[in-house]
């Protein structure tokens, strides 16, 4: 017999079942695994489920079920991000993910969620396309020709994140697929940059402010002033980014002798399903096989940032 259990843990749970799914999944480094629980704890447990799938008496499986704020065409909008799905070695080839799937479903109605996003690693090809998920990521990068300077001072902390923060949100609530953040995700991140793990560049300006965060010589996130932006890009000798070309920084980049490269994926990679009446929403953004040779123009598409995966 096959059931399922839906629960809310509490902080404590919460922390002993992540360390777990970290030992399960391989994720050793202890510097890591208290970033990871640092983001959870963001969340309020109310609206973190932890999906098990029991064979007879006996756990066969888990997952993660998380709700977020996502900015989508301009507005706010509740979605989940489902993550942490594991099966367990002796159980596997019994189709147990189709009961997660399930609860992801139940969850997701119950909630008023507009949509369920999933990140499908090549590992499970196009398992979660069977079950409605659609690709939408077209994986940007945009590199500039060249000559590349190091980047240095890769351990900093930065002290103004309430100012990083509101600059982040007057970005990015206009790109689509951007997450709302609080105050504990940017420690998250801030945590992210103490380890050296990133690099958070600000610059001010007058009254102008800007910054960016690296990672491996790679720009993945930047907001605030145009010119103070071009500023650091300069400045720091940055040459490959991964920003989509509506970002505001996108086009400076590309006039500037920058090739815009994609990746569309339309099984694997980032996946979404919408929900409760939501398809007119996310029905622009889903990459079909018909638009693969001409994705390049395709003026509505979303990418989801790298700090704001689970």
């Amino acid at each position: 017999m096959i059931k399922t259990t839906v629960t809310n843990l509490n902080i404590i749970k919460l922390k002993q079942h992540l360390e777990f799914a970290f030992e399960s999944f391989g994720i050793k480094s202890r510097i890591l695994q208290d970033i990871a629980l640092m983001k959870y704890f963001s969340v309020p447990t109310n609206k973190i489920w932890t999906i098990n799938v029991l064979v007879g008496h006996e756990k066969a499986a888990f997952a993660n079920l998380i709700e977020q704020e996502m900015y989508i065409d301009s507005k706010i909008l509740k979605v989940n991000y489902l993550t942490l799905v594991y099966v367990y070695p002796k159980h596997r080839g019994k189709k147990l993910v189709s009961y997660i799937i399930d609860e992801v479903e139940r969850v997701s109605l119950e909630h008023n969620h507009s949509a369920s996003f999933v990140i499908a690693r090549k590992a499970v090809k196009d398992l979660y396309y069977k079950f409605g998920y659609h690709g939408f990521s077209i994986f940007p990068e945009i590199k500039l020709n060249t000559k590349s300077m190091v980047i240095e001072d890769k351990k900093n902390n930065i002290s103004k994140l309430e100012e990083i923060a509101s600059t982040y949100e007057a970005t990015y609530s206009k790109i689509t697929g951007s997450l709302v953040r609080n105050g504990q995700y940017w420690e998250s991140i801030n945590s992210y940059a103490k380890q050296g793990i990133i690099n958070i560049s600000a610059l001010r300006l007058n009254k102008q402010f800007a910054y960016m965060i690296i990672k491996d010589s790679v720009l993945i996130e930047a907001a605030g002033d145009l010119n103070i932006m071009t500023n650091l890009v300069n400045k720091l000798a940055i040459k490959n980014f991964k920003i989509l070309k509506s970002h505001p920084l996108g086009n400076y980049i590309i006039s500037n002798g920058g090739n815009y490269y994609l990746r569309p994926e339309i099984k694997e990679g980032h996946l979404l399903r919408p929900f409760n009446n939501s398809e007119n929403i996310f029905d622009k953004y889903i990459i079909k096989p018909n638009e693969i040779s001409t994705i390049s123009s395709k003026k509505m598409v979303m990418n989801i940032n790298l700090l704001n995966e689970w």
